[in-house]
Order: C-alpha cells, then structure tokens, then sequence
C-alpha cells in the first residue's frame, strides 16, 4: 500500500507564467525524454529506410510514452522522493524541493498525466504500447518503492528500461528480436555503467542523507562494478561484427557510456562541471 505524502503547505510566491512552465518542465524532468532516441535507434538498426507513416508511428508511440507516460512517472518519483531530495544538495533546486510547487499540485499533474496517458493508449489500441506502458509504469514504480532500497538490484532495476526503449523501436520495425538479443544486453549493461558512475558521483558529494542506499556501497565497490558493466558491454560488441549494421549501433551504445566515464575521471574540470550539471 502506498504511503501518500503528506507535507505541510509551503508558501508559493506568485510566478510569472513562464517560470511556471519552466517549473513543470523540470518537473516532468523534460531532458530524460532523450532516452527515448534509443527507441529511434532501434527502428533505424533495422529499418533504414524509414517512410513518413513510418516516422509518425514511432514518434506518435514516443509522445504517449515519453511526456505523457513518463512525465506522469518522474512526477511520482519527485512525490515519493521529496523528503530524501530536501537532504541532497544537488537537487535543491528542484521544483518540489525549492517549493516552487505544492505536493497537492504535483499529485494532480501526476493524475492528469495518468488519464492522458490511458486515453491516448485506449484511441491508439495497440496491445504493444499497452504493454510497454504496462512494463514502464510498474518497473519504475517497482524502482521507486522498493528496489531503490536493495544494493546493485537497484541499479539494474534502474536501467532495464533503456533496452526497453530499444525494443520497442525493434519490433516497431519488424525486427527479429533474437537477431538483436546481444544489442539489447549491450545496451542494459552500458545503461547499468553509467548509473553506477552517477552513484559514484553522489558519493563523492556525500549524498548519503538523498540516496540512502549508497551508504550500502563503497567508492572502490561501485569503481570496480561500473569496469565489470563496461567491460562485459565491450566483450561482447567483439560477437557482432559480423552484423555491421546492429555491430555500428552498439558502438555508439559503449561509447555514450565510455565518454561519460572518461570525462568524470580524466576530463578538464569545466567538462566535468558540465556533466554534474546535466545529472542534477
């Protein structure tokens, strides 16, 4: 069961209304929705040849997905997450936490997201994107109230939903998903080792109080399992050479986690400010 936040009102100044635009967006957590390119990615390793249709399909299943249902999801997170981000100091600026809006007002926008999101699933009719709204929804509800709190199960709970979001594209294509079984696990341990780096990075900022699961890990332990995601995503890019399409995919797949990691370690200081920005 469900323990409904219940926070005391805050006092809201009035904003202008592009400030709370600005607000909402950061609420629904706008810059995440990129995720969703590796569902373009997925259609593009198999099909090339995308047609108009082709592209309102993908990325009429990427609007109900991304902004509808998961802006509904991150704004849950926020809900459930308040008490723990108000000890975080990178995400003191967040919509919640600043109090630049209600709890009352986020569970109102989570309830309207939910509805849009179900309208739009019920005038599609697609068992498919019922099924990943279904996958979606409960995994991340699974993240945010129970598996956020178990050591390494978090982390994988966390990016399961990247391949995901490659399949999806996959069977939109008409793909043959055995085909591409090695181009999905590449992308759940590529997604894994850049979920880790961002834990390292929290502990580095003493995080502890926002994430309590991190007093669970050391640094050496996170280091050493974020080069066992690495690595295992780079053995394997080795058994699909022969595959040269799915092969290039799956590169860009390493290299976005293999940039990151390079960056926090060895990058310039302004290169890693910029990083620890984008992750706030």
């Amino acid at each position: 069961m469900i323990r409904l936040v219940n926070i005391q009102p805050r006092f809201i100044m009035e904003q202008s209304l592009p400030q709370k635009f600005t607000n909402y967006f950061g609420l629904i957590r706008t810059h995440d929705f990129l995720t969703f390119a590796q569902t373009i990615m997925g259609f593009l390793a198999i099909d090339r040849t995308i047609d108009a249709n082709s592209l309102l399909l993908v990325f009429k299943y990427i609007l109900i997905l991304g902004p509808g249902l998961y802006g509904g999801i991150y704004i849950f997170n926020n809900i459930m997450d308040y008490r723990l981000d108000k000890h975080s100091s990178s995400k003191q600026k967040r919509p919640l936490v600043s109090g630049q809006i209600s709890i009352k007002t986020a569970w109102t926008l989570f309830a309207v997201h939910l509805l849009i999101s179900v309208i739009s699933i019920i005038l599609v009719s697609s068992s498919l994107l019922s099924f990943f709204a279904l996958f979606f929804l409960v995994s991340n509800v699974f993240y945010t109230l129970i598996a956020k709190k178990i050591p390494y199960l978090e982390i994988i709970s966390c990016s399961i939903t990247h391949p995901a979001r490659t399949l999806l594209g996959i069977i939109l294509a008409q793909g043959n998903i055995s085909r591409c079984l090695l181009l999905l696990v590449i992308n759940l341990f590529a997604a894994a080792a850049l979920n880790t780096l961002k834990r390292i990075k929290e502990k580095e900022l003493c995080e502890e109080k926002g994430r309590p699961v991190l007093e669970r890990y050391s640094t050496k332990s996170l280091i050493l399992i974020m080069w066992l995601f690495l690595s295992i995503a780079s053995l394997l890019l080795a058994l699909m050479v022969k595959d040269i399409t799915l092969y290039l995919f799956a590169i860009v797949l390493v290299l976005h986690a293999i940039i990151p990691v390079f960056i926090y370690f060895h990058g310039d200081k302004p290169l890693k400010l910029e990083l620890l920005r984008l992750w706030q």
